[in-house]
């Protein structure tokens, strides 16, 4: 049997790989229709999740985003694989909303 710490990055991983596609939807939507979108990190300390690194909290506060944002470097949504700061990611439950900005 897996240990906790296996499975909460397996969680962990999962949950970039959702936001990911989340994310990567978006920018196609962006690139077919020509709208414009904002993101808008959601973190899960609002639920309760106590474990969430601190700076999470702060995306969050930041309120909505343009889409080539990065929250740190590599950091464009929670769990993205392109950042090198596994601390960032590694227990990251957090998640990932648009928002459809007028023309």
């Amino acid at each position: 049997m897996k240990n906790k710490s296996d499975s909460q990055i397996a969680i962990s991983k999962e949950i970039g790989r959702a936001n990911q596609r989340s994310f990567d939807e978006a920018r196609q939507l962006m690139r077919e229709t020509g709208i414009r979108m904002q993101k808008i990190w959601i973190s899960t300390t609002r639920v309760g999740d106590s474990r969430v690194p601190g700076c999470h909290d702060h995306f969050e506060k930041l309120g909505l985003m343009d889409m080539d944002y990065e929250y740190l470097p590599g950091l464009k949504f929670p769990g993205d694989p392109d950042c090198n700061n596994n601390d960032e990611i590694s227990r990251c439950k957090c998640t990932i909303a648009f928002e459809v900005m007028e023309r």
